[in-house]
C-alpha cells in the first residue's frame, strides 16, 4: 500500500553532491514530502564536502510500493551504482510501477544503465552527455527534463527546481 507522500532518496555511501542533496531535500521538506534515505550500505553516507547523512534503509530493502518516487542524487560517488543490481533494479521497478523516477547530474546514468531512458528525453551532467546518447537517451541539455514519470536535472544549479518539479508531479498524481 502506498504511503502518503513519501519518497526514497538514494545517496552514494561516499562522495554524493552536497548541493544536489541539500537543495532537492529542502524543496521536498518545504512542501511536506517525507524523505527516507537509502544507500547500498545501511549506516552513514559522506558527501564530497565531508557532511554525513544517516540512511534509513539499504537499497536491497526498499519496496517501491511504500513510496511515490525514487530520487537518485549525483556526485562523483554515484558511479558505484552504475553496475549495482539493487540500484538498477529499483529504477526499473519504480518505472514499471508508473512511479516518479528522478535523477540529477551524473545519476541519470543509473537510469540509462537500467534501460529506462532508451528513446526518452533526459538531461544530466554535460560530462555524461556522450555516454547517455550512446545508451539511447534523447539528451536535451535542459536544466530539467520531464518525460512521463521520469525527471532528470543537469546538476547542483537546478537542484531546488528539480525538487520542486518532483513535488508538483507528486501533487498532480495525488489530486
Amino acid at each position: 500500500m502506498e504511503s502518503g507522500n513519501e519518497v526514497i532518496m538514494v545517496l552514494a555511501n561516499y562522495n554524493f553532491n552536497d548541493d544536489e542533496y541539500d537543495y532537492t531535500r529542502k524543496a521536498l521538506d518545504d512542501n511536506g514530502i517525507e524523505v527516507q534515505i537509502a544507500a547500498a550500505e545501511h549506516g552513514e553516507c559522506t558527501s564530497v564536502a565531508g557532511k554525513t547523512v544517516d540512511t534509513d534503509i539499504s537499497l536491497q530493502n526498499v519496496t517501491p510500493d511504500n513510496f511515490r518516487a525514487i530520487i537518485f542524487i549525483g556526485g562523483p560517488g554515484v558511479d558505484s551504482y552504475f553496475n549495482d543490481d539493487n540500484a538498477l533494479g529499483l529504477a526499473q521497478k519504480f518505472f514499471k510501477a508508473n512511479k516518479i523516477v528522478g535523477a540529477i547530474c551524473w545519476a541519470p546514468m543509473i537510469l540509462a544503465k537500467a534501460g529506462i531512458l532508451a528513446q526518452r528525453k533526459a538531461t544530466g551532467w554535460d560530462g555524461a552527455k556522450e555516454e547517455m546518447i550512446a545508451a539511447g537517451v534523447i539528451y536535451t541539455g535542459e536544466k530539467i527534463t520531464v518525460d512521463n514519470t521520469i525527471v532528470t536535472a543537469i546538476g547542483p544549479e537546478s537542484a531546488f527546481d528539480f525538487g520542486q518539479t518532483i513535488v508538483g508531479m507528486i501533487n498532480s498524481k495525488t489530486s
